[in-house]
């Protein structure tokens, strides 16, 4: 969902052979992403759909798993409880959401760079900005999410980053 180029699809269908994945992005990053993928070895196990993530549904129990990834921080919060709603109807029994970005302590001040993205994001769209990992958890719980846990990403490096997973129950 917000595929942008696909990196992470592409990425996926490399490692598990029987993986399909479905990029939902607009038509201009879904036609950069069909340039790039045009020639992955596993292009065959990509399809792509046109739509809008806040206007258009993603359907109803057909997903095993869905990932947002660095789309939560550019949107209002809620937009993206509406985003965590319509995963949920999306996906099927026993599915997972993963919601992957840089994500702020609960003092809001780190790591630095989510919270220095987190003031970028506020400017440059004038709603968004970084979230905790407590607001993504509190998100999924209401629309029914459980066994909520935390993948820190790049723990360490400059660009920190995590990805939160929720079960649908």
């Amino acid at each position: 969902m917000g595929s942008g180029a696909g990196t992470f699809s592409a990425a996926f269908v490399s490692r598990a052979p029987r993986l399909t994945a479905v990029l939902l992005d607009l038509p201009a990053p879904l036609a950069v992403a069909r340039g790039l993928l045009q020639r992955h070895p596993h292009r065959r196990r990509l399809a792509f759909k046109e739509a809008n993530y806040i206007a258009d549904g993603f359907g109803e129990e057909e997903y095993d798993l869905i990932l947002i990834s660095n789309v939560t921080r550019v949107e209002d919060e809620k937009t993206n409880r509406l985003l965590v709603r319509k995963a949920h109807r999306a996906l099927k029994p026993g599915g997972r959401l993963v919601i992957h970005d840089y994500v702020l302590e609960p003092d809001r001040t780190a790591p630095k760079f989510a919270a220095l993205m987190s003031l970028h994001v506020l400017l440059f769209t004038g709603k968004g900005r970084a979230y905790t990992a407590a607001e993504y958890a509190g998100w999924m719980r209401k629309e029914g999410f459980g066994r909520i846990s935390r993948i820190p990403i790049c723990r360490g490096s400059l660009h920190p980053s995590l990805a939160v997973v929720g079960r649908k129950d």
